[in-house]
C-alpha cells in the first residue's frame, strides 16, 4: 500500500534522528516516518514487509527547513520510491529499492506517534508541529503543491483545541507533556493515536 504522510513544522534547530511523525510497528521498528536524519535535514524513512529493509529518501538541506519559519514537509511512498518534499518541492528524486514490491510493513501496526519516536521521551522533535495529514495513497506532486487537496484523506488532527480526527475514526490522546496551542502550533513531546 502506498502512504502519504503530511505535517507543517517550524524549528530552528532539532535534534539529529528526531521524529515528526512515525506509524510504530512491531516492539521496535516503525512502518514509516516523517524524521530529522542525521545530517539535520528532513528524510521520509518506509520500513519494507518481509525483510526487505528500510527505504530513505534524499534529505531535504536542513537550510530549506529549519529557519523558524513554517514550513510544509510530505513523505510519499508510491510503491517504488520514498520521497519527500518541503513546501511543494521535491528534494532529489526519490530513492528506490529492489524490494519494493514487498511493500510496507504493516505486519504488526501500532499507534501512529506524533513528536517523538514509538515513545514519549524517545527521540523528541524540539519544534512545532500542526495540521499532520496522513494518505492511503501517494499524492502527485501537484496535489502536494496544492497541499489541501482532500482526495483520500485518511486522518486529520488540526490539534487546536483535542486530539479527535476532524474527517476519521482515528481519534487520539495527549501523551507525556504536549499540550495544545494556537493554530500551527503543536507543544509538548508525543501525540498518540
Amino acid at each position: 500500500a502506498n502512504v502519504t504522510l503530511q505535517a507543517w513544522v517550524k524549528s530552528v534547530a532539532p535534534s539529529y534522528y528526531a521524529y515528526i511523525a512515525c506509524k510504530s510497528e512491531g516492539a521496535a521498528g516503525v512502518s514509516y516516518a516523517l524524521s530529522v536524519g542525521g545530517g539535520g535535514g528532513v528524510e521520509f524513512l518506509v520500513t519494507l514487509a518481509q525483510g526487505g529493509g528500510s527505504v530513505v529518501s534524499p534529505v531535504a538541506a536542513p537550510s530549506a527547513v529549519w529557519d523558524g519559519a513554517w514550513h510544509l514537509v510530505t513523505g510519499v511512498w508510491d510503491g517504488l520510491a520514498a520521497h519527500v518534499y518541503v513546501d511543494g518541492i521535491e528534494q532529489g528524486s526519490g530513492t528506490t529499492s529492489a524490494n519494493s514490491a514487498n511493500g510496507i510493513d504493516y505486519t504488526l501496526p501500532q499507534s501512529l506517534v506524533i513528536g517523538d519516536y514509538r515513545a514519549p521521551g524517545g527521540l523528541p522533535f524540539m519544534g512545532l508541529i500542526d495540521d499532520l495529514q496522513v494518505y492511503d495513497r501517494a499524492l502527485s506532486s501537484a496535489e502536494i503543491l496544492g497541499c489541501y487537496s482532500g482526495d483520500s484523506l485518511v486522518s486529520w488532527w488540526s490539534a487546536n483545541t483535542n486530539a479527535n480526527d476532524s474527517i476519521g475514526i482515528n481519534t487520539g490522546s495527549l501523551v507525556g507533556t504536549a499540550a495544545y496551542g494556537p493554530s500551527r502550533s503543536f507543544v509538548g513531546n508525543s501525540f498518540n493515536t
